[in-house]
């Protein structure tokens, strides 16, 4: 007899919460514990800035960054950097970028945080937290 307990159990989910989404599941989880989240964190800020922020978030831990010139209409030229980090780390880094970013003059820049379902490294098919 299934409970509504048993039908929820880690391991359902994970399939539950895969199958809504049209992923499929990786062999090597086999429950919501073994789940790594990942969140994708972009932030505009002055270019100027660039070099110190790299070396903020290197020391803790954040190898990949992807950097992008771009053009704000009210502030000119601006660097939008695109982080994929494990949800354990987030709030580190989002300090980090805030702190380093900040001038205290309009146009210091923003920073945006979204859920970030799956990771994958071409070369190596590496997944998830493994491959950002």
């Amino acid at each position: 007899m299934d409970s509504a307990l048993t039908k929820w159990a880690p391991d359902r989910l994970v399939h539950a919460y895969r199958e809504t989404r049209g992923i499929g599941l990786n062999p090597g989880i086999r429950n919501v514990r073994e789940m790594h989240f990942m969140k994708l964190i972009t932030a505009i800020v002055r270019p100027f800035k660039l070099d110190e922020l790299r070396q903020a978030i290197a020391q803790l831990g954040v190898q990949g960054v992807t950097v992008t010139e771009v053009y704000e209409a009210s502030y000119g030229p601006r660097a939008k950097l695109e982080i994929a980090v494990d949800e354990t780390i987030v709030e580190p880094v989002l300090e980090a970028l805030a702190n380093v970013s900040r001038t205290g003059r309009s146009g210091d820049g923003k920073i945006l945080v979204g859920n970030l379902e799956q990771a994958i490294r071409i070369r190596t098919g590496e997944t998830g937290t493994a491959a950002t």
